[in-house]
């Protein structure tokens, strides 16, 4: 009994502390959450924080990016238009209270890139030559899947001692799963042939293998938030 009545001070005083530490703020104190948007190779962003404690805060975002470019495979140059649009959920953890954070977390959302092809001389496609009447035009789809896997580390002030204007600034790295390639002839004399068809599926496999590279891809983010 004596234990326990010298414990209750204790007791109280840590009682006390953490309620303090999650009281509601008072008027004119900054808030838990915070808005922001920025760029990067993802794309643009906007974003949604929660201040969980002095270490650890909660981010969401909405990432979007639409961009072109050109990709050769064997001796077929294909032009690509990727379409991402993605949300993403994060766990950022600040280890000494301080602006500098490592976050994980993962990103939800198709990602996928157009592909076609217009030959203009006779190329092969798997293991057979056709020539541009043979084949017509070649279209396709390189599905990048609907998820990935997100590490990055970084400085990040959003909720330093006061409300408003801060910065973010992110490097790291996103996993997604392999690619999937699908790909047709269209308006060919050859375009319904078996055999063309057979050979697609060959080509398939090798723009596959090509796009392995695309599995990992660099995420660099510099933005601005703001506190309530």
């Amino acid at each position: 009994m004596r234990a326990l009545v010298l414990a209750l001070p204790i007791i109280c005083t840590a009682g006390l502390a953490q309620a303090q530490t999650y009281a509601p703020p008072g008027p004119g104190e900054p808030t838990r959450f915070a808005m922001g948007a920025g760029i990067g190779t993802t794309g643009l962003y906007i974003e949604g924080q929660f201040r969980v404690t002095s270490y650890i805060s909660l981010r969401a975002t909405y990432e979007k990016l639409d961009v072109e470019r050109e990709q050769g495979v064997d001796d077929i140059t294909y032009g690509g238009q990727l379409d991402s649009g993605v949300l993403g959920g994060f766990v950022q953890i600040h280890p000494a209270e301080s602006s500098f954070f490592v976050s994980g977390g993962a990103l939800f959302g198709e990602r996928s890139v157009a592909l076609s092809a217009q030959p203009s001389a006779p190329v092969s496609i798997g293991n057979q030559t056709f020539t541009p009447t043979q084949i017509g035009r070649l279209q396709g789809e390189a599905d990048l899947g609907d998820r990935a896997v997100a590490v990055s580390t970084g400085w990040d002030s959003t909720f330093g001692r006061v409300r408003g204007l801060g910065w973010r600034v992110a490097a790291g790295v996103a996993v997604g799963p392999s690619p999937e390639i699908h790909m047709n002839s269209v308006g060919g004399t050859l375009s319904s042939d078996p055999i063309l068809q057979s050979q697609l599926r060959i080509e398939e496999g090798r723009i596959e293998d090509e796009a392995q590279d695309y599995r990992i891809y660099p995420v660099v983010q510099v933005g601005l938030t703001w506190r309530f």
